[in-house]
């Protein structure tokens, strides 16, 4: 058996030779493989994939975080044994963390959340007195760089983020906005 550790967007290219069957023992998340034809599909662990009308396949790593895999080819067609033991785990709810409105000057920015390795997403809307635009993005948010999210509180447009990092806002409009922002938290 090998290991297999693909960074993120990764595509790594395998020549199937005499191999019959890749069997991906365990993996953090998906992958894809990708026949030489262009098929793309989808492998997780505890899957048998019959490449033999392949020549070589490329293993792709769809994710943002890094995906480690324990795979085999082999000439035979193994079942899986089922003495492995079986595990299970409980997991936590989510919870939902809010904070007080963040009203930015304008041509300010202002840091909405934190990096925090516990959240899941974070919901965004603008809820200004008055139509207003900010923009949202890493520290280096500005009037060109960002996503944008314009919005009042009669109208308010809203964004969410996937993700863990520092996330900031600044104000491109003439007059202030007030955000209202949301965590999901694992």
């Amino acid at each position: 058996m090998s290991n297999l550790t693909l960074q993120p967007k990764e595509i790594r290219q395998h020549s199937v030779g005499n191999d019959r069957f890749l069997i991906v023992r365990s993996a953090t998340r998906y992958i894809w493989v990708v026949s030489d034809s262009g098929e793309r599909i989808r492998v997780e662990g505890g899957d048998r994939l019959d490449i033999s009308p392949f020549k070589k396949i490329n293993v792709e790593n769809p994710h943002h975080l890094v995906v480690t895999v324990e795979y085999q080819f082999t000439r035979r067609d193994l079942k899986p044994s089922g003495s492995g033991t079986a595990a299970t785990e409980t997991k936590a709810p989510q919870e939902f963390a809010t904070a007080p409105h963040i009203t930015i000057a304008r041509g300010e920015k202002a840091l909405l959340v934190p990096a925090n390795g516990l959240r899941v997403e974070v919901l965004i809307q603008n809820i200004s007195q008055v139509e207003g635009e900010a923009m949202i993005g890493d520290v280096n948010v500005a009037p060109d760089v960002g996503l944008p999210v314009m919005g009042n509180r009669r109208n308010p447009a809203g964004l969410t983020i996937n993700g863990s990092g520092d996330l900031w806002a600044y104000n491109n409009s003439e007059t202030p906005v007030t955000l209202a922002v949301m965590e999901v938290r694992q």
